[in-house]
């Protein structure tokens, strides 16, 4: 094979359809397996290990920051010599990434052993903690796990960047489905938490392994030639990694500082509760993510090849779809989190519904933006505003803190909510169009407004309608199919005229019929 000839550049649309198609797939047998193993994980254990569990994980994400946001690099710096086929420049940035990822390694394990004097400090409570588990010890084997990983994760953004990350969702689904099975079946059979742990990082270390060498098989034309990077090039990839920085810090932040928060101030056992909620969230959202960031190599070979027009229109769809996804996603949850929870674990298990709305609002600001963030990876705008993601996080801290001890719970979660609508919901649009379009956000701002209005009315009218019914299985799933489908008949209905829903439509459309056209021809 001809090494200048070797990526595959096909059709964006059919990547992208395929990618997402097998993203979808992973995140909802992810979504099973670790709700199966939840339910396990309750049963014979206690909300309290489900606390500590979301208390370390959290850490461990904060910690993540060493990464400094060089994946993203990584696809963005990808993008273009994948796009003319020119495999030895990407042989010299996979060589220089290597590199980096060994020592981000080293940072996160140092970093992590550090602050481990702290961990009872992030603790209400030390006497909530379950017995015969030891702090420190659990702490190293979620630091273990976390550590390894960048080993091998620098090679698998080569697949993500070349439009093939449904190989990484096809791998991720066999990684997930062998550790948990394992990991319930010595749960049951030893009921010994620390147990569990040391067998899901050894697990997924030799599964990391095995895939590893599996891909670098397959880029054997990459990784079998010795070229080393140019300074000049590895000055620019540490700039934009270091305006990458700031985003990671916000999203990180924003994701991981609500456990931490609770922990402190409001206790243990709450975590575990919330982190019920939370993995619903997470599950969901990773979908979406998922579905959305399967276009990220696309739009990247787009802005590439394609004029401004056709960019900003491919763009608006997208932006209109997210909108349209994200809706219907926080309208079934307000609606029907609740009574999941307790027809699935009991009803101690509830919080507040008050909390559940602002959970919703909160998930809304968060999901409404997959499409910007794609953007702003892709066209490299992590450098335009290196303070803004920082300047938000300070703003969430302090007004979280200030809130939790006037209104408890609520008020992490209201402080998360100010802060992005203070300097993120009108900033990333306004960076975007600016720079990418030279144009002014109207037609954003706009959408974004009518969904939002669209959001709380239909989701607070489905929620006082839904709690008419009882909370027993059968009303829940009958609960479950109305939510799903009568905010997606209503905005039809309503946006049916549009040119974002006549393109979507048939989209929709056009992959019905190569659906068909290929199922034909296998059957006949």
């Amino acid at each position: 094979m001809n090494i200048y000839t070797s990526f595959n550049n096909q059709n964006r649309i059919r990547n992208s359809s395929q990618n997402a198609a097998f993203g979808f797939a992973y995140n909802v047998i992810s979504l099973l397996l670790t709700f199966i193993f939840r339910t396990v994980f309750i049963k014979i254990l206690s909300a309290e290990y489900l606390g500590i569990n979301g208390l370390f994980t959290n850490i461990l994400n904060l910690l993540s920051l060493a990464e400094l946001g060089v994946g993203t690099c990584i696809a963005y710096r990808l993008y273009n010599p994948i796009a003319n086929d020119d495999p030895v420049r990407v042989a010299m940035l996979m060589d220089f990434y290597k590199k980096i990822y060994r020592i981000i390694a080293a940072v996160v394990l140092v970093i992590g052993l550090s602050i481990m004097p702290a961990l009872k400090y992030l603790i209400k409570d030390i006497s909530e903690l379950p017995p015969n588990v030891n702090l420190d010890f659990v702490y190293f084997l979620f630091l273990i796990n976390n550590v390894s990983s960048y080993f091998f994760s620098y090679r698998l953004n080569l697949v993500l960047a070349d439009q093939k990350s449904y190989k990484n969702s096809i791998y991720n689904i066999i990684q997930m489905t062998v550790v948990n099975a394992i990991k319930i079946l010595f749960l049951v059979l030893t009921k010994n938490y620390t147990l569990i742990l040391i067998l899901d990082i050894a697990i997924k270390i030799v599964m990391n392994f095995v895939y590893s060498l599996i891909v670098r098989k397959q880029y054997a034309f990459v990784f079998s030639l010795k070229e080393t990077l140019d300074k000049e090039t590895k000055k620019a990839i540490l700039k934009d990694t270091m305006g990458m920085l700031s985003y990671r810090i916000g999203d990180n932040l924003s994701n991981s500082i609500d456990n931490i928060l609770i922990s402190s101030f409001v206790g243990m056992s709450i975590v575990g509760i919330y982190s019920n909620y939370s993995m619903i969230i997470v599950a969901v959202c990773t979908i979406l993510a998922q579905l959305f960031s399967a276009t990220s190599a696309s739009l990247g070979n787009l802005r590439q090849k394609a004029d401004v027009k056709k960019y900003r229109e491919i763009y608006e769809h997208l932006h209109f779809v997210n909108l349209w996804i994200a809706s219907c996603c926080v309208i079934c949850f307000y609606v029907l989190i609740n009574p999941f929870i307790t027809v699935w674990i009991g009803q101690e298990y509830l919080l507040d519904k008050l909390i559940v709305a602002v959970l919703a609002i909160n998930m809304f600001c968060g999901q409404m933006r997959h499409v910007n963030y794609i953007v702003i990876d892709t066209s490299g705008l992590f450098t335009k505003q290196k303070w803004r993601p920082i300047a938000e996080q300070v703003i969430n801290l302090i007004l979280s803190i200030v809130l939790v001890k006037f209104i408890g719970l609520s008020g992490i979660f209201i402080g998360t909510i100010v802060s992005r609508l203070v300097l993120q919901v009108w900033m990333e649009p306004c960076l975007i169009y600016k720079t990418q379009f030279q144009a002014k956000p109207t037609i954003y701002f706009i959408k974004l407004a009518f969904f939002v209005i669209f959001t709380i009315g239909v989701g607070y009218g489905l929620g006082e309608l839904m709690s008419l019914m009882d909370n027993s299985l059968g009303f829940v799933v009958l609960k479950f199919a109305v939510t799903m489908v009568v905010p997606s008949i209503i905005l039809a209905i309503m946006l049916f005229w549009t040119k974002d829903f006549k393109y979507f439509w048939g989209l929709v459309m056009r992959i019905c019929r190569r659906i068909k056209r290929k199922f034909s021809r296998k059957t006949f």
